[in-house]
């Protein structure tokens, strides 16, 4: 079942992150590894695309194919059984390795679903995939307004992690547009 398969593949989270680490550390790795400070590393949360507005799932069709319709039934499983488990992986991520954690993100995105009208919308719908993208892979990714979300969080982390290495170079941003 899909169920099944999202169970697999979260039980293999952590030895892939384990396995990421030491890539990104000091090894043993395939290749040399990178030996980038572990605090340096930023491993963000990933958005919810499942609300339309706090705790409000989808309720209707947000897809011109009918196979590719989400229902209110399908956005509650996904919320609570593919984004917060993987969310909760990725914090214990950054806490076992030493990460820095970019949280925050679904939270930003809880009233922003892919329901919303376009003007309060910040997931891409396979519609506009399709006719931006000419194919399906953009749908259910971030749009403009969500990328800025994802900018502003990573913004503030980078300049908290690198601090003066940076020399003032990112800008302060607030708002998600």
């Amino acid at each position: 079942t899909v169920q099944q398969a999202v169970d697999r593949l979260l039980r293999n989270l952590p030895s892939r992150y384990s396995q990421l680490a030491k890539c990104l550390g000091t090894g043993p790795c395939e290749r040399p590894p990178l030996r980038i400070a572990p605090e340096k590393v930023l491993i963000t949360e990933y958005f919810d695309p499942t609300q339309s507005r706090r705790g409000e799932f989808c309720r209707h069709p947000v897809a011109p194919l009918p196979r590719f319709n989400l229902t209110r039934g399908e956005a509650q499983w996904a919320k609570f059984n593919v984004v917060d488990p993987l969310n909760e992986q990725v914090a214990t991520a950054a806490s076992t390795h030493g990460w820095t954690l970019v949280d925050g993100i679904a939270e930003d995105f809880e009233t922003h679903g892919i329901c919303r009208r376009p003007s309060k919308r910040w997931v891409l719908r396979l519609r506009r995939s399709l006719t931006r993208q000419l194919g399906i892979a953009g749908g259910f990714h971030p749009n403009r307004k969500g990328h800025s979300c994802y900018r502003n969080r990573l913004t503030r982390a980078l300049a908290t992690t690198l601090g003066d290495e940076l020399g003032g170079q990112l800008p302060a941003r607030s708002s998600c547009v």
